[in-house]
């Protein structure tokens, strides 16, 4: 039995409902990896979340992505918030996942906070990057994602994740 499909904002791409976030990789061999994604096209989750943060998640899905590149929707995050630096970490990131292009880049973490207030980086000006299909960015909800933007972004998520493509 598949999971469902649903539209994912305005990217055109059909995401399963279920979104795997591949922090849950990134502390485990290649061979749990393996049968861990194998599990996700049997049951047809077609869309990976990952982040250089996240251990050695990128090494592990990389051999996977030389033979299914096509069977997900890939997405992963940068940290830096300068334009080398987050050209530095795409570069680093399409080495170790083994792929020549990614679907997704979003800013990790956009929302922060400093002395109580909130503040968040201009990702509503960030230019999308070469090999990318769509920018975005994370927050812990998507209430402070949304209102963090200018103008505000209208192709939220409707698979309920907290990943925010305009």
């Amino acid at each position: 039995m598949a999971i469902e499909k649903r539209p994912f904002g305005r990217t055109g791409h059909m995401s399963s409902a279920v979104i795997f976030g591949v922090a849950a990789l990134g502390r485990v061999d290649q061979g749990t990896a393996d049968r861990v994604l194998d599990l996700l096209l049997e049951f047809g989750v077609n869309h990976i979340d990952t982040a250089p943060s996240y251990g050695d998640s990128e090494l592990r899905i990389g051999p996977w992505m030389d033979r299914h590149r096509d069977d997900f929707f890939l997405a992963t995050k940068i940290a830096a918030r300068d334009r080398d630096g987050a050209r530095d970490s795409i570069h680093r990131s399409l080495e170790r996942l083994r792929t020549d292009r990614v679907d997704l880049i979003q800013l990790h973490a956009l929302i922060t906070r400093t002395n109580g207030t909130r503040r968040s980086a201009p990702a509503a000006r960030w230019r999308r990057p070469s090999r990318t299909a769509t920018r975005g960015w994370s927050a812990s909800s998507a209430s402070p994602a949304m209102a963090g933007t200018s103008p505000p972004c209208t192709g939220a998520a409707s698979n309920g994740s907290t990943s925010i493509p305009c």
